[in-house]
């Protein structure tokens, strides 16, 4: 295995030879037609699917995906699905399939991507929409004994080959290259006694390992990530079947993860939950197809510890040690730290209760972690989540989602016993859901909070890690909130020391930026300056005390400026000099600017800020008066906009000012008769009102009809009104025929606008008037008609 690793790390970049030259095929270009069988020859590479001694190979019925174009395009890709190896051509390393278009003559670049998903649409993916999900390593893997690379293969270790420039005529070769990088984990046991390791992980400085779509036209092959939720910049290896690890001797461990480069800061890598840091100083990569050897010295000597039972939950801290325990009858089960989830019950581990309280290693415990109201229970970089989302069901999960916190609750005060239900965000709003986490027997699992009284259930008891009083000095100070974005000439930070040295000060340093200035005011206090905040959000900046070789970082939050109206929109009365109060709040001054032609005046137009009135808190009232009245039929309208600029951060507000109308529209009234009769005589349209109509003869033809009435050509219809001006005249034909007709006259009359539908047709006045005469331009017969007056 050192012979195989050995090469590994020195060879994987150039991962191995190309299978022998370009291959001809026994065919012409014309042949090569969609639905003609094709073929590829696709390199073998180290860390694939199957180990024999010291190299690997590929086996029968591996699949990759096979993508084409023409040479040089970087669009437009061809998928030709999927592409197999059968057990006769493992020695030629030769897939076979079927093209998804025709070759034409020319040349190809030619794309292989293992192992085959049919999702993947495209060598260039970005996401879900063109690319299948693709594990790059894994957030949680295994290695079965120690010194394996069996695990180095298949989903964890996607493979990509490219081949640009090949005739169409000529069989592919590809080159197939890694898309993952291998952390060789070499463990020294140097605790004095026989070491078993179950769990190895790394910890890098970005997302490492998760889902990713992969688009390997580029170079350097470009990872995109699924979304934040799944991937992690912890990968955990899990290792079954380890074999002890003598003291003074050595195994090793290997995982995958997506390549990445970091340049300073620190890594983790942490073994059975004992965790170091590696600090890096200068530029570390971590590159496909390479391996990276990190040697990591255990020695960690566990030592019990004494977990107390609280009874309180305010006695739990950000951070606290955590030990999860349910009572069964009069036996006492802890929730393990890596937990195996069957069907959402957590099996339970029998532990001993003293006195409320009990022994274990700090390694059994859980980090409660603490975001507003809500707790994270993780432990090596998992989280105990609800696999349902916090939502409904009963299934628990371990694993990197951090998605679904837990709402801690008192169950029974006295008898140390809590409620764990699942949260679950919509929009990053936290919904305390129904399902928690309780016990039946000795199993855990998430059961409605309903049953929490049902026979054979039992709430969670916690038991929090003591701490022994540090003899150790520190700087006790508290973050500084809510510094106004106006800025503080002469805030005051106080410190106390804990434990203190004899003949040892406190120093004070800024960062300079926000906290421009630190200047010690004895009885252990400090002055401090912050800057304007000129951005449009909040910001931190920071001061550090220094006590001896102990520091302390204390937060200075500034708020991000405050500019804004009361109102958007002022809309005004309708008489003149009308007005409207809105209230400016700024932390700076602003000036205001009205809209060109506007019809209203404001005062004041500027604010320069003090604490005194009138701008007390920077509140400034501004009134806005209407310069006319608004006696518009048009009804209400805008007078133009009032807009206010902030004179330090430059925002912008702007205030759209309306006014009301006095005007009062009539009141319409509908007159409608059953027939209509022609004839000379004036006839009464409906009994009561003063609305008549009739036909003037001008011609030799003249009948008296009715139902329907017949209006004859070049005759004149008068329509007469003495209750009111006559808006509107709508008249129904006997047929859409004489419709028409009507339609034609009446659009002669140009009094106003007609509109025709079926055999309706209807007149609005452009002026109201008290008589309408229209001259029949044809004949037209109608039975009813309808008259609107004010």
């Amino acid at each position: 295995m050192k012979q195989y690793l050995s090469y590994l790390g020195a060879s994987l970049a150039a991962i191995a030879a190309l299978a022998s030259c370009n291959k001809e095929l026994g065919a012409t270009v014309e042949d090569l037609k969609s639905g003609v069988p094709f073929e590829i020859s696709a390199s073998a590479v180290d860390t694939k699917t199957s180990i024999d001694g010291f190299t690997t190979s590929w086996v029968a019925n591996d699949a990759i995906n096979l993508f084409h174009v023409k040479a040089g395009s970087t669009t437009n890709y061809t998928s030709d699905g999927e592409f197999t190896i059968a057990a006769g051509d493992l020695d030629a390393k030769k897939f076979k399939g079927t093209l998804a278009s025709a070759l034409e003559a020319g040349s190809y670049d030619w794309y292989a991507f293992y192992p085959y998903s049919k999702y993947n649409k495209t060598p260039a993916g970005s996401s879900q929409s063109d690319f299948g999900f693709t594990t790059i390593g894994g957030t949680s893997q295994t290695q079965t004994g120690n010194n394996s690379t069996a695990h180095l293969c298949g989903k964890p270790c996607p493979l990509y080959g490219v081949a640009t420039g090949v005739a169409s005529n000529v069989a592919p070769s590809i080159k197939m290259n890694h898309l993952a990088s291998i952390v060789e984990v070499n463990v020294t046991n140097n605790s004095g006694e026989d070491l078993t390791v179950t769990s190895v992980s790394f910890t890098g400085t970005e997302d490492i390992a998760g889902i990713y779509y992969i688009n390997f036209t580029k170079t350097p092959v470009v990872y995109t990530s699924k979304d934040d939720t799944s991937v992690s910049k912890t990968a955990s290896l899990s290792v079954t079947d380890g074999e002890a690890i003598a003291a003074g001797s050595s195994a090793t461990f290997y995982i995958a993860i997506k390549p990445f480069t970091v340049s300073s800061g620190a890594l983790k890598v942490a073994v059975n939950g004992y965790e170091k840091e590696i600090p890096i100083s200068k530029k570390t990569v971590f590159a496909a197809g390479k391996i990276k050897k990190i040697n990591f010295k255990y020695d960690y000597v566990p030592t019990l510890d004494t977990f107390t039972a609280i009874n309180d939950i305010s006695k739990l801290s950000d951070g606290a040690s955590l030990l999860i325990v349910g009572k069964s009858g009069d036996k006492y089960y802890q929730l393990p730290v890596n937990p195996t989830v069957n069907k959402g019950k957590v099996e339970g581990v029998e532990v001993t209760v003293t006195d409320n309280a009990i022994q274990a290693y700090a390694t059994s415990a859980w980090t409660a972690t603490k975001s507003g109201n809500y707790w994270q229970l993780s432990s090596g970089g998992n989280n105990i989540y609800h696999s349902n989302g916090g939502n409904s069901g009963t299934n628990l999960a371990y694993g990197t989602s951090t998605s679904y916190p837990w709402s801690i609750t008192n169950y029974s005060t006295k008898n140390c016993t809590f409620k764990l239900a699942g949260v679950l965000y919509s929009n990053g709003t936290p919904t305390v859901k129904t399902r928690g986490m309780l016990m039946s027997g000795t199993q855990f699992g998430g059961y409605a909070l309903s049953n929490i009284n049902a026979t054979g259930y039992s709430a969670i008891m916690l038991f929090v890690k003591e701490e022994a009083p540090s003899t150790d000095p520190a700087i006790i100070a508290n973050d500084i909130t809510e510094v106004s974005a106006r800025g503080e000439s002469a805030g005051v930070l106080t410190y106390s020391i804990e434990n203190p040295i004899e003949g040892t000060s406190v120093s004070a340093t800024c960062d300079g930026t926000i906290v421009t200035e630190v200047i010690e005011n004895g009885n252990n206090t400090f002055l401090y300056s912050v800057s304007a905040n000129t951005t449009t959000s909040a910001r931190e900046g920071s001061i550090t005390l220094t006590y001896g070789d102990v520091t302390k970082v204390v937060k200075v939050s500034q708020l991000a400026p405050v500019f804004k109206v009361s109102r958007t929109a002022v809309e005004l009365e309708a008489a003149a000099n009308s007005s409207s109060d809105i209230t400016v709040t700024s932390d700076f001054n602003w000036t205001s600017v009205i809209s060109t032609g506007a019809g209203f005046t404001s005062s004041p137009t500027t604010c320069e800020w003090t604490t005194e009135n009138p701008f007390t808190d920077g509140k400034t009232t501004v009134t806005i008066t209407a310069s006319d009245k608004n006696a518009s039929e048009e009804g209400t309208k805008t007078l133009g906009t009032l807009t206010f600029t902030n004179v330090e951060t430059e925002q912008v507000l702007e205030v759209t000012v309306t006014q009301k109308t006095s005007y009062v529209p009539p009141v319409l009234g509908n007159i409608a008769t059953g027939s209509l009769t022609s004839g000379k005589e004036g006839v009464t349209l409906e009994e009561g009102k003063a609305i008549t109509y009739s036909e003037i003869k001008k011609g030799t033809n003249y009948a008296q009809y009715t139902n329907p009435a017949r209006f004859y050509g070049d005759n004149e219809f008068v329509v007469s009104s003495s209750a009111g001006e006559i808006t509107s005249i709508t008249i129904t034909c006997s047929s859409t025929s004489y419709a028409t007709v009507l339609e034609t006259t009446m659009k002669n009359s140009k009094l106003g606008t007609v509109t025709k539908s079926s055999s309706t047709v209807s007149l609005k006045l452009t002026t109201p008037a008290t008589t309408v005469t229209l001259t029949n331009s044809a004949q037209w017969r109608a039975s009813t008609m309808t008259v609107e007056y004010k």
